[in-house]
């Protein structure tokens, strides 16, 4: 199997995140290929809790396609195995940072959306926010890349 990473590399980085807010990636975390993310790590400067959010963009509106359960992190890497969430192409990770601090880049290296509270349904593009920060969050998105059955 294959995979490839969205989002912002899982390192110590020079700035944190604010909590209680949903988070998405359009510039790093739009999926290239159908695919199943099987793992994620964040880098966190406070312990935590996140939801993984997967959306999709239907014009106007962005729609929450999938979420994870609660997952916890702790303070610096946490690699958190297990996971089952299946994406499309097209479709942009995200998170919901329900406590803690995640490193993020300092404003002006990198970009994403933001929103106040947990994100639960279809909300309109004008409602997200623009952030000059990518947070230390990323995914491992593996696909299968065999021929299906015998030779």
């Amino acid at each position: 199997m294959a995979y490839t990473l969205v989002g912002g590399p899982p390192t110590n980085k020079s700035d944190t995140n604010s909590h209680d807010n949903s988070y998405m990636y359009p510039d790093t975390g739009t999926f290239a290929h159908n695919g199943i993310i099987k793992e994620v790590q964040i880098y966190g400067n406070v312990a935590g809790t996140i939801k993984v959010k997967i959306f999709s963009d239907d014009g106007s509106n962005y729609v929450l396609e999938r979420e994870s359960a609660v997952l916890s992190f702790g303070t610096g890497l946490t690699t958190i195995t297990g996971l089952w969430l299946p994406v499309r192409k097209g479709w942009i990770f995200g998170q919901f940072i329900a406590t803690g601090h995640q490193d993020a880049t300092a404003a002006g290296e990198g970009t994403g959306l933001y929103i106040a509270n947990e994100v639960t349904g279809t909300t309109a593009k004008g409602d997200w926010g623009a952030v000059t920060r990518v947070h230390a969050f990323q995914g491992k998105v593996f696909t299968y890349v065999g021929p299906i059955g015998g030779s």
